[in-house]
């Protein structure tokens, strides 16, 4: 799975990698330990970025749990769990993101939105591509593209049909080449 590569390629970097990493990490702790959990994140994910170990994500999906961001904390955990799948505390993990999935409660899970390849950590979201922030105005686009898509479909099937049953004989009102 993706667990294997990365652990394999954290192995493989340098010393001085491996240090700014631990660097990270124990800034990160004392961030944590203070309570100022967006300091924690920032220097969590800065470990990430060094070597992505899936302890990292385990700590801000915690950072973000206590900071209050519910729906942050909910896909950190879910990540770790998928770059983890044998963590030693998965049963844990499982019981918060049950919780927290109670608590988002139906209505998160009906506006939810996720564009393709948002699993940045570090980059937010669009403008208009926030969770509940569809207008109608942004239907628009989709419902003329389908439309128009079936319009190209029925000409397209009409011009086969049409030269698909026309007559291969010469028409006596063509010119005949020499």
């Amino acid at each position: 799975m993706m667990a294997e590569p990365r652990r394999a390629a954290a192995e493989e970097v340098s010393a001085e990698t491996k240090a700014q990493a631990g660097q990270a990490f124990a800034r990160g702790m004392k961030q944590y330990q203070a309570k100022e959990y967006a300091k924690a994140i920032v220097e969590f994910e800065n470990g990430y970025k060094l070597i992505p170990q899936p302890v990292f994500l385990y700590n801000i999906a915690q950072a973000h749990r206590l900071s209050g961001e519910s729906e942050k904390a909910l896909l950190m955990y879910r990540r770790y769990l998928r770059e983890s799948p044998s963590a030693p505390n998965r049963s844990e993990v499982e019981e918060r993101i049950s919780a927290l999935e109670q608590q988002l409660g139906p209505a998160y899970y009906s506006t939810l939105y996720v564009p393709p390849g948002a699993e940045s950590m570090t980059e937010p979201a669009p403008a208009g591509l926030v969770r509940g922030s569809r207008s109608k105005q942004a239907v628009w686009p989709i419902a003329l593209g389908v439309v128009g898509g079936a319009v190209v479909v029925g000409v397209a099937v009409g011009l086969g049909v049409y030269f698909g049953t026309r007559s291969t004989q010469a028409n006596v009102f063509e010119p005949v080449t020499p």
